[in-house]
């Protein structure tokens, strides 16, 4: 049921009458008790001295009977008009005198006691009857005039009705243009009369659209510059993104090259000076690709495309494989390596073990780089069984963080200072990429040091454990083994736009026994496969005309059209990122092999494929 909507100035004219009608009737009453009393006891007043004249006279002859004197008294006191009867009670003898035709209901009743004068004991009774008639005239004109001043009450209440919708008149068209006020224009009184009040009531609404107008004008502008400073943060993501995909292809490619010549060339080399000459290109071109990879990991974790999977793995193995890596540089720095891992350790453990050997690899790495000669670095790794809560901490002995500068080296690109970087150098990208990880892992990685005592870092993270039938055991191929009796005689088709690149894998295909043709970019490639039948395709991304991705497309089209069995094609690209794994797979390919590659990554992918 709606609710019965009043305007103010209705509510003002009722709750006026309202108040009028309750003092009215409240005074009515009030005066109505006070008039009657005030009647009531003067009539009373004058009826007792009539009766106080009458007494004495009856009382001087109380042992006689009532004279004609007596009697003729009383019939004088029976002319006066207010006296309508008298009734003397006196041995036993009543004496009347009433006048006629006169209703009792309209008389006052009076009785006074006759006392006896000596012995003061009352011998009877005078009942006088007065009239009630000035009684009723004074009544009926107190009436009258209540009812004169009820009518001045309810034409003060008209007028007052018509003063407030007056008065009113001028807030209900400044309500109306408020009702029909549109957000952003000005608002217009000026067909409003500003009197009084009203005038400033005007003043100050106006004033106050003025200031919201402003304000949605600011707000608006604000919204204009966020959606702008928004779309230029998503480009700057994106045109970085494709920045650092571009820049992880174009060191990816030719290093590709060098490090896959740098093997090749290595297995015929038997002078140990030309080997270590070898090593050390290798080394450096793995420690740019690092590089690349940590621009590439911290890139994913900053724009949130970073996500773990989390696969049943031997973590015990995991932390022996990860500390026997370092075992060449510990004993070449002569530093005292420990490595201490819980024996009671599960045996599976569901883990994303790439991350989580990332994280270690850092942590050892850091600490064997900031050790001096002859200093120590320990491992250890245990569990709490009652939680489940592996731990793991890497102690070194060396140069140690000051205090003010342990916050600051979780930072991206974040050293101790500028010296750091020059003596030992590094991107400063690690310890922030390890830390990130260890973040979305459950944990938090910390640190505890003492500038030229060494340093602690530590992490807890939330283990689940698993069924240790379920870890999937890897195949290691030693990279000295001829591979040609692992894979059968296989035809390959290798599109590839870079002749560097070309002349690699087709060394490494030689040297696997295995056949193959050459299409320097997609268009050779369809035309190469409507040619012949092939075995797999190790198709190459970024090329001119048309990409690999296109390829591949149109090669699934060909095939269905023609209803040929689906030909396994590889993906071998510089485009690391994890999205392109998806791009690639996505768009029919089959599996995927970064650049640069080894021949042991060819032969892997080829034994999955080809097996």
């Amino acid at each position: 049921m709606n609710k019965l909507k009043l305007s103010i100035q209705l509510k003002v004219t009722l709750l006026l009458g309202l108040l009028g009608v309750l003092f009215v009737t409240i005074l009515f009453f009030t005066i109505e008790e006070i008039v009657k009393n005030d009647i009531s006891k003067i009539e009373y007043q004058k009826a007792e001295i009539i009766l106080k004249t009458i007494e004495p006279t009856i009382a001087v002859n109380h042992f006689l009977e009532l004279d004609s004197e007596n009697k003729e008294f009383i019939k004088k006191l029976m002319s006066n008009e207010d006296i309508m009867g008298i009734c003397i009670f006196f041995n036993e003898q009543p004496f009347h005198v009433q006048k006629p035709t006169v209703d009792k209901k309209e008389l006052f009743r009076l009785e006074y006691p006759i006392k006896d004068v000596v012995s003061n004991e009352v011998v009877g009774s005078i009942i006088l009857h007065y009239t009630k008639k000035y009684y009723n005239n004074t009544v009926k004109t107190m009436y009258d005039r209540f009812v004169i001043i009820s009518i001045l009450i309810i034409t003060i209440v008209f007028i007052v009705f018509f003063i407030v919708r007056y008065m009113f008149k001028s807030l209900v068209k400044i309500s109306d243009v408020i009702a029909n006020y549109k957000i952003g224009n000005s608002i217009d009184f000026s067909h409003i009369k500003k009197e009084d009040e009203t005038a400033q009531i005007m003043n100050i609404i106006s004033n106050l659209v003025e200031r919201i107008n402003e304000h949605n004008e600011q707000m608006y502008l604000k919204q204009i510059e966020l959606e702008e400073a928004r779309e230029n943060a998503e480009n700057a993501s994106r045109f970085k993104s494709e920045f650092l995909a571009n820049m992880s292809h174009e060191i990816r490619t030719p290093m590709n090259g060098v490090l896959g010549f740098v093997d090749q060339l290595s297995k015929a080399e038997t002078n140990p000076e030309r080997l270590k000459q070898f090593s050390i290109v290798k080394n450096s071109g793995e420690t740019l690709l690092s590089i690349i990879n940590d621009i590439l990991d911290f890139s994913k974790i900053e724009t949130g495309k970073m996500e773990l999977e989390s696969h049943p793995a031997d973590v015990k193995q995991l932390f022996g494989d990860t500390a026997a890596i370092f075992t060449e540089l510990v004993n070449n720095k002569k530093i005292i390596f420990k490595s201490t891992i819980d024996e009671n350790l599960p045996k599976c453990l569901l883990i994303d073990q790439v991350r989580l050997k990332q994280v270690v690899f850092n942590l050892l790495s850091n600490a064997i780089k900031f050790t001096p000669e002859k200093g120590s670095v320990s491992l250890i790794v245990d569990i709490k069984q009652e939680s489940n809560i592996l731990h793991c901490s890497v102690i070194d002995s060396g140069i140690g963080i000051a205090k003010e500068n342990q916050a600051k080296i979780f930072d991206a690109f974040g050293q101790e200072d500028s010296s750091t970087t020059r003596k030992f150098g590094g991107t400063g990208l690690g310890l922030s990429i390890s830390s990130k990880l260890i973040s979305m892992m459950g944990g938090q990685l910390q640190v505890s040091s003492e500038l030229g005592k060494g340093s602690q870092f530590y992490f807890d993270i939330p283990m689940h454990q698993c069924d240790k039938n379920s870890i999937v055991e890897q195949d290691a191929l030693s990279d000295n083994t001829n591979h040609t009796l692992s894979l059968p005689k296989s035809y390959l088709l290798v599109v590839e736009d870079n002749r560097t690149n070309q002349m690699l894998i087709g060394i490494i295909l030689d040297e696997l026994g295995l056949t193959y043709d050459i299409a320097a970019d997609g268009f050779e490639a369809i035309k190469l496969f409507k040619e012949n039948i092939y075995d797999a395709i190790l198709m190459d991304e970024n090329m001119p005309n048309m990409n690999g991705i296109e390829a591949t497309k149109n090669i699934r089209r060909l095939e269905e059209d023609k209803s040929l069995k689906a030909t396994p094609i590889i993906a071998v690209t510089a485009n690391a990122l994890s999205e392109d794994r998806e791009r690639f797979i996505n768009a029919g390919m089959d599996e995927y092999v970064s650049k640069p590659y080894s021949e042991k990554d060819i032969v892997n992918v080829l034994q999955k494929i080809l097996g």
